[in-house]
Formats: structure tokens, C-alpha cells, sequence
């Protein structure tokens, strides 16, 4: 076989449905020519699952909950060479590859434009990952308290008070929600998941938060 070689291709941040998984099978099997054998593990609902190949899988998947954690899929010939896909909810997708030189630089170009360009939501549950979400909140409270400033001409005291409230959010979202608000990636058996829309719902919800914040400050100042 060879000298013996193991390179990573990163992914990112993934958002993946089960076509994806079609994808990276099909366009490996053509690649190679011989005997490939299959492994996927993943976990959902805190259940573990195994299946020997993509076809078993697909034949369970009105069993199984819509969205998975922890993926990992991987194709392997006869000698032990590998191509294998990891998804962690808290770190960059990466595809592994292993075997001679040849082949994983073959396989390196068979999945260089497969999956779409990944993000770096990642970064959200790395070392500075609570300041970023904090700070994401803080921010969109001092916008919103700057408007009501300027169309309603609230006091101080109501700012300090939405300032304080809108930090302790963000130091609660930070620690106990950030891979609900921000997961590293995805993987979804019915259709790709959009990210962007629970971003959206996200926002949504904290700056509702904030104008809750804000409108019963205002409502203690004038009638306490």
C-alpha cells in the first residue's frame, strides 16, 4: 500500500441532510475502484444508533428522531484505507482521510467542492465563546435602549436597569444555551435545517426580551 498518510479536510460549520450523505458515498464509490465497506454512529435524543450502511440507515429512518449529534460515517476498503465524515455539535466538521499517498490525495480532490462553504459558528463554544454571546446581547440592548432614548426620552435609571438585566441574560445564554443558539453543526434526515432561520427566531426572542425589560421599567418608574 505504501507509506502511510492521514489528512484532514475542514469543514467548518456543516448544516447536512441525508442527500449530503448520498453525495459523499456516491462520489467515493466512484473514486474507488473495489470493495468498500460502510460504518455510521450517531447519537439522537441521547440514544445512540449503528448501521453498516447508508441503505440499513435510510430503511430505519422513520424510526429514528429527525436530528442527530455526534456523526460519524465512514467508508474503508479492503486493506484499511478510510475516508471518514465527523459532525461534533461544538467543533469544526472535518472529513478524515487515511491510507497510501495516493489515495488520499485522490480522495482529497473527490471531496473538495462536495459540501457547501462552511461558517465558523464554532467559535461560539470556544475559550472566548461567553463573550461573544454576551456581547451579541449587550449589543442589541444598547440599540434598542438608544432608540427608545431618542423616541421616548427614557431616564437613566430605566437604562442601567435594562443594561444590568440584558447582562445577566447574556451571561445565562452564554453558559447554559449556546449550543442551542449556536450549534457548530448540523445534520438533519427529513431536509437541511436552516440555521439562519433559528438565528432569526433567536434575536427575535432576546429582543423581546429586552423591550419586556424596558416597558416594565418604564411601568415601576411612573406608578411606584
Amino acid at each position: 500500500m505504501g507509506s502511510y498518510e492521514r489528512t484532514v479536510v475542514d469543514l467548518r460549520s456543516q448544516d447536512l441532510d441525508i442527500s449530503d450523505l448520498s453525495g459523499f458515498r456516491d462520489r467515493i464509490k466512484k473514486a474507488h475502484d473495489g470493495n468498500l465497506q460502510e460504518l455510521i454512529m450517531f447519537s439522537s435524543s441521547n440514544k445512540p444508533y449503528q448501521f453498516n450502511s447508508l441503505g440499513s440507515f435510510m430503511e430505519r429512518m422513520s424510526d429514528i428522531p429527525d436530528n442527530a449529534s455526534y456523526f460519524y460515517y465512514t467508508l474503508s476498503t479492503d486493506v484499511g484505507e478510510r475516508c471518514s465524515l465527523y459532525l461534533d455539535p461544538d467543533r469544526p466538521g472535518k472529513v478524515v482521510i487515511e491510507g497510501s499517498k495516493e489515495w488520499t490525495k485522490r480522495m482529497r480532490d473527490v471531496i473538495s467542492n462536495l459540501f457547501p462553504s462552511g461558517g465558523e459558528r464554532y467559535k461560539v463554544h470556544q475559550k472566548y465563546g461567553i463573550v461573544l454571546i454576551w456581547s451579541v446581547v449587550v449589543i442589541l440592548a444598547a440599540i434598542i435602549l438608544g432608540a427608545a432614548y431618542v423616541l421616548f426620552r427614557i431616564d437613566a435609571l430605566v437604562i442601567s436597569v435594562v443594561i444590568f438585566t440584558s447582562s445577566i441574560l447574556g451571561i445565562y445564554l452564554s453558559v447554559r444555551k449556546s449550543r442551542e443558539l449556536q450549534p457548530a453543526n448540523t445534520i438533519s434526515f427529513v431536509k437541511r435545517r436552516r440555521f439562519w432561520l433559528d438565528t432569526v427566531l433567536n434575536t427575535i426572542v432576546i429582543v423581546l426580551g429586552v423591550i419586556s425589560a424596558i416597558l416594565a421599567s418604564v411601568l415601576v418608574q411612573n406608578f411606584l
